[in-house]
């Protein structure tokens, strides 16, 4: 019945439980549902449902329940595609709840190269760009109506980045965090109100808004971006042919990271130098 009630298909769920039921309802010859107060606790372990999460399996699963009348709490931790993975959800059944679920997911992921098993595309990151592994803590609220939230928040200490459009680099052991906010309707990201990179030598905060008309990427604006003697704001807009426009603003700009390839590195095919130009 519990795993009716959340979307699941009993037929699929493997585990073993204990169950404490408790009913309360007046003695009398008929009783409304609406009259019966009930509540359960159980334990269910090796808990294994395919697709259970977010179209994730599930495996090796401990979980704590407890329902009642007004919603249902499930704690616990799991294998979630092989990640291992502490669970909170709430699900509210009252429709004047301030929401319907509310998940809080802390994902261990020992290879961020790996995120694609997560349903996360990392595509426009390359294999030399990011690497190592990071704590990755999520929280999803669905509403019973518009739009599901989605905060996203890493630890970065773990990893490297690399930057190649700044020539910036982030190595293994220097303290960093990334936090990222989505707004997701019918399974498309349609607004992005914030997100952020922050480590010693360099911050950068912005967001990502979309077309209500045709649902594609519209701009990004980065509030700021800060590393090194750079410290600037601007607008980011996708051109009809791949180019993105760009706007920035700002006290100072710092060219000395990427100035040698200015002057020095490739600019055509055909390899001439910007220098030989001159």
């Amino acid at each position: 019945v519990f795993a009716s009630e959340i979307g699941i298909d009993p037929e699929k769920v493997d585990g073993e439980t204990r169950v404490e039921l408790a009913f309360d309802f007046p003695l009398k010859e008929s009783v409304e549902w609406e009259e019966v107060k009930f509540s359960a606790d159980a334990l269910v372990e090796k808990v294994n449902i395919p697709g259970g999460l977010f179209d994730l399996d599930v495996n090796d699963g401990m979980l704590n329940l407890a329902i009642d009348n007004s919603g249902m709490d499930i704690k616990g931790h799991m294998l979630l595609n092989n990640f291992p993975t502490d669970i909170k959800w709430r699900q509210n059944f009252l429709a004047d709840a301030s929401f319907q679920n509310q998940y809080e997911l802390s994902v261990q992921v020992k290879d961020v190269k790996s995120f694609t098993d997560l349903g996360i595309d990392v595509r426009p990151f390359s294999a030399d760009m990011i690497s190592g592994q990071m704590p990755l803590n999520l929280k999803v609220t669905q509403n019973f109506t518009g739009p599901t939230k989605l905060e996203a928040n890493a630890s970065l200490d773990e990893m490297t980045v690399y930057v190649p459009a700044i020539n910036w680099y982030k190595s293994i052991g220097v303290p960093g965090k990334a936090l990222a906010v989505f707004y997701i309707e019918n399974d498309v990201i349609v607004e992005i109100p914030e997100f952020s990179l922050e480590t010693d030598e360099l911050e950068l905060v912005g967001s990502a808004h979309y077309s209500e008309a045709n649902g594609q990427l519209d701009r990004i604006k980065l509030n700021r971006i800060a590393y090194g003697r750079t410290d600037l704001s601007g607008i980011l807009v996708p051109g009809a042919t791949g180019v993105w426009d760009a706007d920035f603003s700002g006290t100072s700009l710092d060219l000395s990271p990427v100035w040698e390839d200015m002057m020095y590195g490739d600019l055509f095919d055909s390899g001439e130098r910007v220098l030989e130009n001159i």
